[in-house]
């Protein structure tokens, strides 16, 4: 996987870490505001949990079970882990295979300084059914520790053509519009999230793309009809959404001879 300026779009399983793990009554649990924790799996960085009476000398601890469905699923393709909208500067990240019961894999950071965090495994994927966050101290002495959403996913596939700007945003509402007696209306506006009403939309083209790199997105679209879209990884580290393709994309010849490759074009959107 290619994080670095210019990096091409990326298409990623799905977040192990979703809403599954409410409905089965799993492992979700913070170690203040629990109240709040159902924000770390809503894929809306800013419907954010956040501590309640913390501090540097305060650490506050997150566990997550992974779920599919009603069931803890062990996951062993990780190759993405990330952090949004972060406020954390010294934390772990721990995996487990036991549901939290021993911890074979750690990831320390000391002096973070940004509001995402984004962890490439892409090189030596992991496993986990478990995942713990340990914060320890923020960005700005003694603030109130603040996370907006956690990100663990496999890698189904990164753009080899490079994309041709601009990617058009086609974000959406969820609107609901009733006509009232005197002819005005009232709008209701249906939130995506405890902080957001829009849905991440993009429209984009690519040219000289392969017969290999179409086969492969073919096959990518045929077996995942939902997956995490990082359209920017490196300009945009923050904006991972849960996403489908509108409709199939659309290819033509991008020059007169046979063999110069195809114009690609799709559209994505948000789904939740």
């Amino acid at each position: 996987m290619i994080l670095t300026i210019g990096a091409n779009p990326i298409f990623l399983t799905k977040n192990y870490v979703n809403r599954d793990v409410v409905l089965a009554g799993g492992v979700l649990t913070a170690s203040s505001m629990q109240a709040l924790a159902e924000r770390l799996v809503d894929m809306d960085p800013y419907a954010a949990w956040n501590s309640g009476g913390s501090n540097d000398t305060v650490t506050e601890i997150l566990d997550i079970a992974l779920y599919e469905g009603v069931t803890q699923i062990l996951r062993t393709d990780i190759a993405l882990i990330a952090l949004l909208n972060i406020n954390f500067k010294s934390f772990t990240i721990q995996l487990s295979d036991d549901n939290g019961g021993s911890f074979h894999t750690t990831y320390t950071v000391t002096n973070h300084a940004a509001a995402q965090y984004v962890l490439d495994l892409s090189a030596g994927v992991k496993s986990a059914n478990f995942v713990r966050i340990t914060a320890t101290t923020t960005q700005t002495a003694n603030e109130e520790k603040v996370l907006g959403t956690v990100v663990v996913a496999g890698l189904l596939y990164q753009m080899t053509a490079d994309p041709v700007h601009p990617m058009v945003r086609a974000n959406t509402a969820n609107v609901k519009a009733i006509t009232m007696a005197d002819g005005s209306q009232n709008i209701t506006y249906v939130k995506r999230s405890a902080a957001s009403y829009e849905f991440f939309g993009m429209k984009l083209k690519f040219e000289y793309v392969t017969d290999a790199e179409i086969l492969a997105l073919r096959a990518m679209r045929r077996e995942n009809p939902t997956f995490l879209f990082y359209p920017e990884p490196y300009e945009k580290p923050g904006e991972i959404y849960l996403c489908r393709f509108v409709a199939p994309p659309t290819e033509q010849n991008s020059d007169y001879y046979k063999g110069a490759g195809y114009d690609l074009s799709f559209e994505v959107r948000e789904v939740g």
